[in-house]
Order: structure tokens, then C-alpha cells, then sequence
């Protein structure tokens, strides 16, 4: 067996490739989203258009500047401290599950911006509107 295939054997057993691993990512993000509705707002906005959203979402990340090595030791961690940490894990989502999570809530008079950190991505509305 060579180099590159348990190297690829070992980033498959990694968390982001455990079973709810994108829930667990996603309520990392919906908790940022929730402090601070900006992060994922435009995002929101042009998700039915995934390259577009994608796109998007990269140039924020290269316009925040961010030093990256720290940026993903506080991913490592769990801890989102800042608009630049949600970017970069709204990405790492983006990357495991797509935009599926990235929703607006469809409660009347509502569409705040909100991911969904359900096991099935079956939520519908924001934190506000969830429990009514």
C-alpha cells in the first residue's frame, strides 16, 4: 500500500468525513449566523445559484485577510471568535454538504438567514420562528 492511499485512508476516517460531522459543522456555523446575520446573508441571497454563492463566499475569504493558520486553529477547536472564522467554516460546510443548509426562514415576514444543523436539513425557519 503506498503513501498517498493511507494518507487518503486516514483524511476519510477524519471528522469532517464522521457520520453527523455536517450537523455538527452547521450548528457551529447557524450559532455565529445568529450572533452576527451579516455572515451568511449574502450568501443567502444567491444560494440558489451554488457557483455564484461559492464564489462569492471565496472572495470574502480572501478580502477578510485573515491569517489562515489561526483562522483553523480556532476552527479546530470550535470556536467561530469572528466573521473571518465563520467564512472559513461556512466554506468547510459548503465543501462537505453543498449549500443545502444555507436557508432563509419561511416563517411570514421573516427571511432571516439561518443554517440548518438538523440531522436531515429538514429545518424551515430561524431561530425565532423554530419553536412557533
Amino acid at each position: 500500500m503506498g503513501r498517498t492511499t493511507r494518507t487518503s485512508q486516514r483524511a476519510g476516517r477524519g471528522w469532517l468525513g464522521a457520520p453527523g460531522a455536517a450537523a455538527r459543522l452547521a450548528a457551529v456555523v447557524d450559532a455565529a449566523a445568529e450572533r452576527s446575520p451579516d455572515i451568511v446573508t449574502p450568501y443567502v441571497r444567491v444560494a440558489g445559484n451554488p457557483d455564484r454563492a461559492t464564489a462569492l463566499l471565496w472572495s470574502d475569504i480572501v478580502a477578510d485577510g485573515a491569517p489562515v493558520a489561526e483562522v483553523w486553529a480556532h476552527l479546530r477547536q470550535g470556536v467561530v471568535p469572528d466573521g473571518a472564522s465563520a467564512r472559513h467554516a461556512l466554506l468547510l460546510l459548503v465543501i462537505v454538504d453543498g449549500w443545502r443548509r444555507v436557508k432563509a426562514c419561511d416563517s411570514p415576514g421573516c427571511a432571516a438567514p439561518f443554517v440548518d444543523a438538523t440531522p436531515g436539513a429538514s429545518r424551515r425557519r430561524c431561530a425565532a420562528h423554530a419553536r412557533r
